[in-house]
């Protein structure tokens, strides 16, 4: 690790244990890092304790080897020591010093191998052990970021509270009654209440030290409901992880050409006809945050409002993992169901054919999906959370209060009854918010103005 210690001039670490998401490139802080990287005046780098794919040696390292006969991850991660290696919850008897020092050895062997630094980023607050952390950045003088990119990251265990209905991370703290870990066998019940004290140990110790980026303005309202985070210094700046097409004419050209495709092989192959596209989508249908229940009862009151041969000859293409339970509700509605798991690109292709992508996300940092719906210019019908609070409007889509079925298959009819030309006009909408939202130079003037105003690098950036 010579190499990687001896890097001069070094301003951010961006550190993970990945650089990928399952051998595929759309790692949120990966891309986070190439972001910086090619658009901003600090010198980043990305360094992974787990697995690399990407290891240049010039500004992407793999210290996974470190760890010896375990990878390094398993020793600095705080889920992975505690939940995945069952050694780790025997190890440490209660009372014994034995986790302090493992703690000391394991920040003196990463202090002995990182280059000096101003800034480390993390995109989850467990991917390094905040006691050693702690040893980190008071040995360099530097500062530490969280960059919400994946999962939201200010309770005391759950990314995602509001799928829970939890409010603890708001009100008296999060303890060992967790709704996230009842009936969960790889938790136990000391596990939250020792995460949430350890993080609050953290943050007061080291409050002028710690900065959290979050992504959208639903984010930051529920970041600053969190009784660990809430006087925490953040920022709001978008993470663009989705490049769109360089013009609008050639979007709308993609999307003409992706339709008569989609529409081609699928009439070739059976006996489906159909006048419009609706998308929905998700790693897992049966995610609860995910809300596939609203849409299948959005569909329902959709139905309701329409002729039963329109209905009828609207395509419903829902991309996730199978699953059959599902899969025969959405039949029961009797309208054509194409089911798909599809690679980044196929999704992509399929996501600019179709008509309306319906979000009904319940709780999540981003989601990427609604950025890769603006993209492609495909009006969104979204519940009033997440991203697409921030982006969404009656111009180029539907903003509904979240769990409202009745008005989300009201906005459903609106846009489906659009004529060509709105139609047409209403995706340029969509197209050119995206733009904006993500233009390249205002993005990377946030962060240089951030780093500034807030003297993360006590210099001129």
């Amino acid at each position: 690790m010579t190499q990687l210690k001896n890097l001069k001039g070094v301003d951010i670490i961006f550190l993970s244990s990945t650089d990928h998401n399952e051998l595929k490139p759309n790692h949120g802080l990966f891309q986070m890092f190439e972001f910086f990287r090619d658009n901003l005046s600090m010198k980043s780098i990305f360094v992974s304790t787990l697995h690399s794919i990407y290891e240049n040696k010039e500004d992407v390292f793999d210290i996974s080897s470190l760890g010896g006969t375990t990878q390094l991850a398993a020793h600095v991660n705080f889920s992975l020591r505690n939940t995945h290696l069952s050694e780790w919850r025997t190890y440490f008897e209660p009372g014994s010093r034995g986790e302090a020092k493992y703690n000391k050895m394991v920040s003196k062997l990463l202090i002995e191998n990182l280059p000096e630094h101003k800034l480390i980023i993390v995109a989850d607050k467990v991917e390094v052990e905040f006691m050693i952390l702690e040893k980190l950045i008071r040995h360099f003088n530097s500062k530490f970021m969280i960059i919400s990119a994946v999962n939201n990251t200010w309770t005391g265990f759950c990314s995602y509270p509001k799928e829970y209905n939890c409010d603890k991370f708001a009100n008296g703290g999060c303890d060992a009654n967790c709704p996230a870990i009842i009936g969960n066998k790889k938790y136990d019940s000391n596990y939250v209440n020792k995460n949430y004290l350890l993080t609050q140990w953290f943050i007061k110790r080291n409050f002028d030290s710690i900065y959290l980026n979050v992504g959208c303005s639903f984010s930051l309202n529920e970041a600053n409901q969190s009784i660990l985070f809430k006087d925490v210094k953040k920022c709001v700046i978008p993470l663009k992880n989705v490049q769109e097409p360089d013009s609008f004419e050639q979007l709308w050209d993609l999307k003409c050409s992706n339709r008569l495709g989609i529409s081609e092989s699928i009439l070739k192959d059976s006996s489906i006809e159909f006048d419009h596209v609706l998308m929905w989508s998700a790693y897992s249908a049966t995610q609860s945050r995910k809300g596939m229940n609203f849409f299948i009862e959005s569909l329902t009151m959709l139905k309701n409002m329409m002729p039963e041969e329109q209905f009828k000859r609207i395509l419903i293409v829902v991309c996730a993992k199978k699953d059959k339970k599902t899969y025969d509700v959405l039949q029961s509605l009797e309208a054509p169901i194409l089911w798909l798991f599809l690679d980044r690109e196929a999704y992509t292709s399929m996501m600019s054919a179709c008509d309306i992508y319906c979000s009904t996300t319940i709780s999540d940092a981003g989601p990427r999906t609604t950025y890769e719906s603006a993209a492609m210019g495909t009006p969104i019908v979204s519940f009033d959370n997440c991203n697409a609070s921030d982006f969404l409007n009656d111009q180029n889509g539907a903003l509904v209060p979240t769990y409202d079925c009745e008005q989300f298959a009201l906005e459903l009819h609106r846009l489906l009854s659009l004529n060509e030309e709105d139609k047409k006009k209403m995706s340029y909408n969509l197209y050119d918010t995206y733009r904006k939202l993500m233009d390249t130079k205002a993005l990377a003037d946030k962060w240089e103005n951030f780093f500034k105003t807030t003297e993360v690098f006590e210099r001129d950036v």
